[in-house]
C-alpha cells in the first residue's frame, strides 16, 4: 500500500510541475502582448506625438517636434500594385497592413532632419501609420524626385557606410 502511495505522489507532483511550468510560458509569452507584433517595434499609445517621436528615435531618427501631416486614410480592401510593393517592405520589417483592410487608420508624417548624405532640409520623411493607438507600419522616404523609401531601420548596405543612431 506504501508503495502505490508513493507512486502516485510522484504522479501528482509530475502533473502540478508540468502545469506550473505550462502557466509560467503562458505569462511570459502574454506579458507583454497587447500592442506587441513579432519581429517590429511596437509601441502603443502611439496617438500621442511625444510617443511617435519616440518611436523614430528608437531607430535613430531625428525629427521635427509636431508632424508635417495628420490625416485618416483606408487601407484598401483589395491591394493593387502600389499597396502590394509597400506591403512588401513592412513584412520586411515585422509588418503587415493586410491585416487591417478596409480598416480607417491615421498616417503621420514627420520631417527627418538627421537622415545620412542629405541635407536637413526636408525633403526626407517618416511616415506611420497607427491603427487602435498603436504603430501598425510606415516608412522613411524621400519626396524629392530621385527619391527611395525604406523601411524604419536605415539600410546602410544600399547607401554606404553613413551610420544612424
Amino acid at each position: 500500500m506504501l508503495i502505490l502511495s508513493l507512486k502516485h505522489l510522484r504522479f501528482y507532483i509530475t502533473a502540478a510541475l508540468f502545469s506550473l511550468l505550462i502557466v509560467f510560458s503562458l505569462m511570459l509569452i502574454l506579458r507583454n502582448a497587447p500592442g506587441k507584433q513579432v519581429g517590429a517595434v511596437t509601441y502603443t499609445q502611439a496617438s500621442d506625438p511625444d510617443v511617435l517621436r519616440s518611436f523614430l528615435y528608437s531607430y535613430g531618427w531625428e525629427t521635427d517636434p509636431a508632424p508635417v501631416e495628420v490625416s485618416e486614410v483606408t487601407v484598401p480592401r483589395q491591394f493593387g500594385s502600389v499597396w502590394s510593393a509597400y506591403n512588401r517592405i513592412q513584412l520586411l520589417q515585422g509588418y503587415d497592413l493586410s491585416r487591417y483592410k478596409d480598416k480607417r487608420v491615421q498616417k503621420y508624417v514627420y520631417t527627418i532632419r538627421n537622415y545620412p548624405g542629405t541635407a536637413a532640409d526636408g525633403s526626407v520623411r517618416a511616415t506611420l501609420f497607427v491603427y487602435n493607438d498603436t504603430v501598425i507600419g510606415g516608412d522613411i522616404g524621400s519626396v524629392s524626385l530621385r527619391g527611395f523609401m525604406h523601411g524604419f531601420r536605415y539600410q546602410a548596405e544600399e547607401h554606404g557606410s553613413d551610420q544612424v543612431g
